[in-house]
């Protein structure tokens, strides 16, 4: 593979960097530590140590700087990771929910369905009545025993026959 060759200012001195990657990534890298360097060199404490610290003072912050990134990266990832399987619960929530609603759709319509249905039985109904109540010349007539009844007239069936009458008994002696 070919290395890419960039060149570089870090605290007033250039390099030469070689690696994998690209050129843009290689001079953001330097741009940190330069940027790192601008913020230190600000501080007169740190401008008053051995260079020899002033560099280890960079290391250990940029260390730091990495593993709070790192941390922050992991935190990141288990939020995503706790992201997913909530969507995914999510989803198939929605999914049961898709399936009760289209089976609440299928009873809809089979209760419509069973609606109508019941709608013409009734119509037929009323317009049969309407028919039986034509033909008793717009009223109901009462007929047989159950007129009489209706009207306060006791009838005596054929098991409450009236009681039999006999003859006196006449004798002739003469």
């Amino acid at each position: 593979m070919d290395q890419n060759r960039t060149n570089i200012t870090i605290a007033g001195k250039s390099y030469q960097l070689a690696g994998q990657e690209s050129d843009e990534y290689l001079s953001r890298l330097a741009d940190y530590i330069e940027a790192k360097y601008q913020e230190f060199g600000q501080d007169m404490a740190f401008r008053s140590q051995p260079i020899d610290k002033q560099h280890l003072l960079l290391q250990i912050n940029i260390a730091d700087d990495y593993f709070k990134s790192k941390e922050q990266a992991s935190v990141y990832v288990r939020q995503n990771a706790e992201k997913d399987a909530e969507l995914r619960d999510l989803q198939q929530k929605l999914a049961d929910l898709k399936i009760r609603y289209d089976n609440a759709q299928a009873d809809v319509k089979k209760l419509e369905k069973s609606n109508q249905t019941l709608k013409k039985r009734l119509l037929e109904y009323e317009k049969g009545t309407e028919k039986n109540t034509d033909k008793g010349s717009g009223s109901t007539r009462k007929t047989g025993r159950n007129a009489a009844s209706s009207e306060g007239v006791k009838t005596e069936s054929a098991d409450q026959a009236a009681p039999e009458r006999t003859a006196p008994d006449i004798s002739a002696d003469n």
